[in-house]
C-alpha cells in the first residue's frame, strides 16, 4: 500500500513535463514528502540547501535532518497541513554540520478526496534572520559593550512604573576624565576605559538586575523589587573594585562617581535623586580625580622617557632662582613650578615613533609632534589645579622672534613664566645626555644661549640665567 501511494503521488504530481520541469528547475527547494513524513522527491535545490544526495533524503527520516527541538513543531504544521495549506518557519542541520534557517510551505496533496502526502516548498533565510537579530541586537544592547543600551532601559523603567511594581532601586555611573583620555591617549584608550567601567559595574550586579550604558560615559543599574541596603552593597562592590582595578592598572586609573536613589512611584524623581547624589560625588572628589590622572599621564610620560623626575627637579630649582631674582610673587612661582613639572605633558598625545624617532622629522611629523602644546593646554584645562598654566603651557614653545609654534607670538608677547621656563629647559637639556648624543660642558651650553639669544630667547633673561649659574 506504501509503495502504491508513492507510485501514486509520483504520477500526479510529475505526470506531466512541465510540471516535472516547474519541479525540477525551482530555484526554491521542491518536494515531496509522503504520510510517514520521508521524502518520496527532491529537487536539486533542496540537494544544495540540505548539503545531502538526493538518495541520501530518500533513504533518512525528516527527522534526522530538522533540528530536534523543532521537529514537534514540524510535526503539529504537518498534521494541520493535511487538512489546509501551512507556512511556517523551521532549522534544519546542513550535512556539513551548520544550521539552515528555512521559511517553509506545506501543500496537501489530495488524490480520491484523501490527502495522500504533501508537497513543500523551502527557502534559506540564514542571512535575512541573521540581519533580523543584528537589528533586534542593536536596539537593545550597546555596541562597545555589550550591555543594555538606552532604549532598552527606558522600555524596562516604562514597563516596571507601569506594572506598579513597588519600589525600586537605581544607580548611576558616570566615567571621571574619559575627556581627557580621549583628547590625550586617543579614543582607543578612552574606549579600555569605558570597558573597564562596564566590566566593573556588571560584576557588582546581580543576573536579575538590568545594567545598561545609558550615555557616553554614563552607566545605570535598575534594582527591582531590592532592599535599599542591596543598592548600598552594589555601590560599594563597585568602588571596591575599581581600586582592584587600579592596583593592577595603575597607568591609567579608573574613577567613576556613583548616585543612588530608592524610591516607589515616579521614575522622573528617582532618576532626579540619583543623578543629583552622583553629581554631589563627583563634586565632591572632582579635584582629586583629576590630579590622579594627570600623575597617571605623568608616569606614562616617565616610562616613555619623555619628561623624568629628576628633569623636572632641575627646571623647578632654576625657575626658582630665576622668579626669586625678579622678585616674582609667591603666586607666580607656584604656577613656575607647575609649569616646570607639567608644560611638556601633552606628549602622551605623540605617537612613539615620532617622539623617539632617531632621525631629523619630516614636515608631517614635525607638525604632528607640535600639537603636544595643544593637547597639553586641554589636559590642563580639564583638570581645576591646572587650569592656572593651562595657556602657559600653550605658549611654552613660542619664540623670542617670532618663530616659535603653536601661535607665533614675539618678544613680550610671550608670557613671562615661558620665557623663562625655554631657557632653563634648553640650559638642562644641553648639559644632559640624550640618547642620539653626549652632553655639552656647562661653557658650550652657555655658548649656545647666547648664540640664540633675541632669536629663540629672551636676551636679557638669557644675560640674567647667565649671572645666577655662574654666581
Amino acid at each position: 500500500m506504501e509503495k502504491l501511494t508513492s507510485q501514486i503521488l509520483e504520477n500526479i504530481t510529475l505526470n506531466e513535463a512541465s510540471h516535472k520541469s516547474l519541479f525540477e528547475y525551482n530555484l526554491d527547494a521542491t518536494f515531496i514528502i509522503d504520510l510517514n513524513v520521508r521524502f518520496i522527491e527532491v529537487n536539486n535545490a533542496a540537494v544544495k540547501l540540505s548539503g545531502y544526495s538526493s538518495q541520501e533524503l530518500y533513504q533518512i527520516p525528516l527527522q534526522t535532518i530538522v533540528v530536534q527541538e523543532e521537529y514537534r513543531h514540524l510535526l503539529k504544521y504537518f498534521e494541520e497541513s493535511l487538512r489546509q495549506a501551512q507556512r511556517f518557519e523551521t532549522v534544519i542541520n546542513h550535512k556539513k554540520g551548520f544550521l539552515v534557517e528555512l521559511d517553509v510551505m506545506f501543500v496537501p496533496i489530495v488524490f480520491d478526496n484523501k490527502t495522500i502526502g504533501i508537497y513543500g516548498i523551502a527557502r534559506d533565510i540564514s542571512k535575512s534572520k541573521q540581519m533580523e537579530k543584528q537589528l533586534r541586537h542593536a536596539n537593545l544592547y550597546d555596541q562597545m559593550t555589550g550591555l543594555y543600551n538606552r532604549n532598552y532601559f527606558k522600555q524596562e523603567m516604562q514597563r516596571i512604573e507601569n506594572e506598579r511594581s513597588g519600589s525600586i532601586g537605581l544607580i548611576i555611573c558616570d566615567v571621571d576624565g574619559l575627556k581627557i583620555v580621549n583628547n590625550t591617549l586617543g579614543h582607543d584608550k578612552g574606549d579600555a576605559l569605558l570597558l573597564a567601567a562596564a566590566h566593573v559595574v556588571k560584576d557588582a550586579t546581580a543576573p536579575c538586575d538590568i545594567v545598561a550604558r545609558i550615555d557616553g560615559d554614563e552607566f545605570a543599574v535598575l534594582i527591582v523589587k531590592g532592599e535599599p541596603q542591596k543598592v548600598q552593597t552594589i555601590c560599594r562592590k563597585i568602588h571596591k573594585d575599581i581600586d582592584d582595578y587600579n592596583f593592577q592598572t595603575p597607568e591609567l586609573p579608573l574613577s567613576i562617581s556613583i548616585g543612588w536613589a530608592y524610591r516607589n512611584g515616579d521614575s522622573t524623581e528617582l532618576f532626579k535623586e540619583a543623578y543629583d547624589n552622583m553629581y554631589r560625588e563627583k563634586l565632591h572628589h572632582r579635584k582629586s580625580t583629576c590630579s590622579t590622572l594627570v600623575d597617571a599621564l605623568m608616569k606614562t610620560l616617565e616610562a616613555r622617557d619623555c619628561m623624568t623626575e629628576e628633569h623636572a627637579d632641575r627646571l623647578q630649582e632654576a625657575v626658582t632662582l630665576m622668579a626669586k631674582a625678579l622678585e616674582l610673587s609667591d603666586h607666580r612661582l607656584a604656577d613656575l613650578n607647575l609649569l616646570a613639572k607639567f608644560h611638556d605633558i601633552g606628549k602622551v598625545g605623540i605617537p612613539d615613533q615620532i617622539l623617539f624617532k632617531p632621525g631629523p622629522l619630516t614636515p608631517q611629523e614635525f607638525k604632528e609632534m607640535q600639537r603636544h602644546s595643544e593637547i597639553g593646554q586641554r589636559i590642563a584645562n580639564s583638570a581645576s589645579l591646572f587650569e592656572p598654566i593651562a595657556d602657559n603651557i600653550l605658549k611654552h614653545h613660542e619664540w623670542w622672534n617670532g618663530k616659535g609654534y603653536p601661535l607665533g607670538l614675539r618678544e613680550g608677547e610671550i608670557p613671562l613664566e615661558c620665557r623663562i621656563l625655554s631657557i632653563a629647559d634648553a640650559y638642562d637639556a644641553m648639559t644632559h645626555d640624550r640618547s642620539y648624543r653626549k652632553a655639552m660642558s656647562h661653557e658650550e651650553a652657555l655658548t649656545e644661549l647666547k648664540r640664540w639669544a633675541g632669536a629663540q630667547f629672551d636676551p636679557t633673561l638669557v644675560d640674567l640665567f647667565i649671572e645666577i649659574v655662574n654666581g
